[in-house]
C-alpha cells in the first residue's frame, strides 16, 4: 500500500472516529433529499441553509450517522401535499426531508427513482464564490455533536476544492452534500463566512493538513474520502475543506 493511501486511510478513520464520538453504536438516520434541477451555487447554498437550520436533537445523531443522504429525482411541488418538507429551495428545484429515521422516508423510496444525471459532470466549473447565508433566527448557530478544538469566529474565510475529473453528477452531489453538511455541524462553516469553491480535476493528500484532520480534532480541516469506483478498493480525497487566514 503506497504512503498516500496509509494517510487517506488514517484521516478516514480519525473522521470516523469524531463523528461517531468514539461509540460503536451509530445512529440510523437519514436525509432524504428531492432534485429537479441540479445548479451547483444554489445547491451549496441551500444544502448548508438545511444543515445550520437543523436542531441539535437533529443534527447530533446525523451527524453520527455520517450525514447519509439519499437523492432521489423528482420535482418538489409535485410531493408538496404528501412529504412534509424540512426545507425548499426558493426556486423550488430541491427539497430536503428529515433527517428521520428510514421508515419515516419509505414513502419517498417507492415513488421516486435516484438520482442520477449526466454519466460523468461537466468537466471545468468556475469558481464560485458565495457568502454562507443565514438561517432562521432559532438556528443561528449550529449545534455541534462534536466540539472543536477552537470555536472559528464567524464571517470569515473558507475555501472548499472538489474533485470531479471522472466523477458523475450523482457522485458528485453526494461527495458535495457530505462536506458542506458535515463542515456546517461541526462548526467550521458558519452563517456570515465568505466561501470560494473550485472544481479542479483532482486532489492530492499531499496538499491536506493531515496533522490537523487525524491529531487536532479537525479544528479548520475537513475532508472527504471515499472509495474510487476505479481504483481497484483504493480511496480518493473528494473534497478539501479549510478555514483560510
Amino acid at each position: 500500500m503506497s504512503a498516500r493511501q496509509h494517510l487517506l486511510r488514517a484521516c478516514l478513520a480519525a473522521h470516523y472516529d469524531r463523528a461517531s464520538g468514539g461509540s460503536t453504536e451509530l445512529d440510523d438516520v437519514r436525509a432524504v433529499t428531492l432534485v429537479r434541477d441540479l445548479e451547483p451555487v444554489a445547491f451549496i447554498q441551500d444544502a448548508l441553509r438545511f444543515a445550520l437550520g437543523l436542531p441539535g436533537e437533529l443534527s447530533a445523531p446525523w451527524l453520527r450517522s455520517f450525514t447519509r443522504t439519499l437523492f432521489f429525482a423528482g420535482n418538489p411541488a409535485s410531493l408538496a401535499g404528501r412529504l412534509a418538507y424540512r426545507h425548499v429551495a426558493d426556486d423550488g428545484a430541491v427539497a430536503w426531508l428529515g433527517p428521520a429515521a428510514p421508515d419515516a422516508t419509505r414513502t419517498v423510496s417507492r415513488a421516486l427513482r435516484l438520482f442520477q444525471g449526466p454519466g460523468v459532470w461537466p468537466g471545468a466549473l468556475p469558481p464560485i464564490g458565495i457568502r454562507v447565508p443565514a438561517t432562521a433566527p432559532a438556528a443561528a448557530a449550529p449545534v455541534t455533536a462534536v466540539p472543536v478544538t477552537a470555536a472559528p469566529a464567524a464571517g470569515t474565510s473558507v475555501e472548499l476544492r472538489i474533485a470531479c475529473g471522472g466523477v458523475s453528477a450523482a457522485e458528485y452531489l453526494v461527495h458535495l452534500h457530505h462536506v458542506l453538511c458535515e463542515a456546517a455541524l461541526r462548526g467550521l462553516v458558519r452563517p456570515g463566512d465568505l466561501m470560494d469553491v473550485a472544481h479542479v480535476p483532482g486532489l492530492d493528500i499531499d496538499d491536506v493538513d493531515v496533522a490537523d484532520v487525524i491529531h487536532a480534532g479537525g479544528a479548520g480541516t475537513h475532508v472527504r474520502i471515499a472509495q474510487d469506483p476505479a481504483g481497484g478498493g483504493d480511496l480518493r480525497l473528494y473534497a478539501h475543506l479549510r478555514r483560510t487566514p
